[in-house]
């Protein structure tokens, strides 16, 4: 496990060293994120709206549903015991 930590710290040193490196390791991510805003921000928005209407359909769905079961329940003073 030593010769593990001591190979990571060695790779850590030299790679804050090289400082070509970290810049173009930082900068990416960076430019791809322009690119893919740029060029594909119509395609993952339109994937998002229409994820979150399924999402609010089920999460209605869901809360009625709990609602209609849970309330007779309530009233008629029965509980759910788990043992």
């Amino acid at each position: 496990m030593r010769e593990v930590a001591a190979l990571v710290d060695r790779n850590r040193k030299l790679f804050f060293k090289d400082k070509g490196m970290l810049f173009s390791s930082m900068i990416t991510p960076l430019i791809l994120i322009v690119l893919y805003a740029t060029f594909l921000a119509k395609v993952y928005k339109d994937s998002y709206t229409s994820a979150f209407n399924n999402m609010v359909i089920l999460v209605l769905f869901g809360s009625t549903l709990s609602s209609i079961i849970s309330y007779p329940l309530k009233t008629q003073g029965q509980t759910w015991r788990f043992e």
